[in-house]
């Protein structure tokens, strides 16, 4: 579990609500197009989320010489991992009851923040949904599952510089890295550019995502005897 977000009448909570609120609004003017096409990808495709990060992850550690018993192991690893990653998420968001960047940034007149204006007319570039139809903002699921793929991979094949082309497996396109710490980075910018999630909200699930890689590898499916 994350330690709280920051409140909601602190500078740091404003500096990340007028961040969202610029880069991740449909109409922003200072979003770049690499960072629209950035927030496409990642956005796109949700369902398939958790079956594309095993076929990337799988992809990564065969190319890396990991097979039979070996990859059997890392995968049952990674799999695990994963399902924990959601478990803390689901349980952060149910502890904290965090308004998406949405339904803040409608009724920013009425925080009890005075550096954070209202506009009940911003609408986000991803995912453009009813607010009370999404769940809560804090942690991330975007942080917490890409830094959980790129912190897992890399413990697993023992390095984090590597060339990765993630795709998604009914997507067109792909997103190419030669390390996992950018994907990491990119995945998690991909919610501020698209307007789903504050910063602090991408952050809590890059630290809780590090917790639950260094928890897995150092306590599950250990050889007989460690």
């Amino acid at each position: 579990m994350p330690p709280p977000p920051p409140a909601i009448e602190s500078e740091e909570y404003a500096e990340d609500y007028n961040q969202v609120k610029e880069f991740g609004g449909a109409e922003s003017s200072i979003r770049t197009d690499e960072q629209t096409q950035i927030a496409a990808f990642w956005s796109d495709n949700r369902t398939g989320t958790m079956a594309a990060m095993h076929w990337n992850a799988e992809t990564v550690m065969a190319a890396q010489g990991i097979e039979g018993a070996e990859l059997a192991r890392s995968l049952a690893l990674f799999t695990g991992g994963m399902h924990d990653a959601i478990l803390s998420l689901t349980a952060s968001k149910a502890e904290y009851e965090t308004d998406r960047p949405i339904a803040a940034i409608h009724k920013g007149d009425l925080d009890g923040n005075p550096l954070t204006e209202g506009d009940p007319s911003w609408v986000m570039f991803g995912n453009n949904v009813p607010p009370e139809d999404l769940s809560f903002s804090y942690a991330s699921g975007g942080g917490t599952l890409g830094s959980y793929f790129a912190n897992m991979v890399a413990a697993l094949i023992e390095t984090e510089e590597v060339d990765i082309e993630y795709r998604y497996l009914d997507q067109p396109g792909s997103r190419a890295f030669d390390n996992l710490s950018d994907l990491q980075a990119e995945f998690g910018w991909s919610r501020i550019y698209n307007g789903e999630h504050f910063m602090h909200d991408v952050k809590a699930g890059w630290r809780m995502s590090e917790q639950i890689v260094n928890y897995v590898n150092s306590n599950a499916l250990l050889p007989v005897g460690q």
